[in-house]
């Protein structure tokens, strides 16, 4: 559980220091984009999804480093942390972004001044990110290093094994 907090506080830092701002701009009693043709708020998102997947990588390699014989129980636990996190770095990052109040900010406000969107979210598929790259770097890791079964030693066969019957 801790590690699931400490992964989704450092990915909702991260994603309000890299996620870009919307620009919005008061023109009469009307909020509009500032720019019709940027794409910020859909960036926020793939940038959420990336640094997810990327925080999600190094999480499940942690995971594998220290419990390294795995079993069923580390891979839920991993999920639902990773998922924990997810959502904890969203709510974070909606709070600490620029001010959900934006009628309150218009009050503020002159006549085509620029000021930023709320950080949010438009697609929520993209919190699967974190738990995602969890898994799939746990899954790779025990895959290529995790412990290995002892092979069977066959058991002996029978002389006449495959041979046809005598009469």
């Amino acid at each position: 559980m801790p590690v699931a907090l400490l992964t989704g506080v450092a990915l909702g830092l991260l994603w309000v220091w890299r996620a870009p701002r919307v620009p919005l701009v008061l023109r009469g009693e009307d909020v509009l984009l500032a720019n019709s043709e940027g794409q910020q708020a859909i960036a926020a998102d793939g940038v959420f999804l990336l640094l997810g997947l990327g925080v999600g990588a190094v999480t499940g390699l942690v995971t594998f480093l220290v419990r390294r014989a795995g079993g069923v129980g580390v891979v839920v636990g991993l999920a639902l942390g990773a998922g924990l996190g997810a959502w904890l770095a969203w709510q974070l990052g909606m709070m600490l972004g620029p001010t959900d109040d934006v009628v309150g900010r218009i009050a503020e406000l002159e006549q085509n001044e620029v000021f930023d969107a709320p950080l949010e979210l438009s697609a929520k598929s993209v919190l699967l990110g974190l738990p995602f790259g969890a898994l799939l770097i746990h899954l790779l890791c025990v895959a290529g290093f995790g412990p290995r079964d002892e092979r069977a030693r066959p058991a002996d066969r029978p002389p006449h094994w495959g041979a046809p019957p005598r009469a």
